[in-house]
């Protein structure tokens, strides 16, 4: 089963994901990226212009980025 990675970034990498999570497919893995930043939307709640700038990444074991979350705007493919 491939290893997915969920780094969260505001330009640069804020919060690395050294461990990643063993998923099926890439939408299992935009999922888990959709949880993980819902829960970062709730801990931030409190400070909503920081919100807006923050992304939760999806990236394979060769650190390629597949996607990403925004946590104010949802999901964007990569490179966006």
């Amino acid at each position: 089963m491939p290893r997915y990675y969920f780094p969260i970034k505001d330009g640069i990498i804020l919060v690395p994901d050294d461990t990643g999570k063993e998923l099926q497919d890439v939408e299992e893995a935009r999922a888990e990226a959709e949880r993980l930043a819902e829960q970062v939307r709730q801990e931030l709640r409190r400070t909503p212009n920081l919100v807006d700038e923050l992304r939760v990444e999806i990236r394979n074991s060769e650190d390629q980025v597949l996607g990403w979350v925004g946590l104010a705007h949802g999901e964007s493919p990569a490179g966006n």
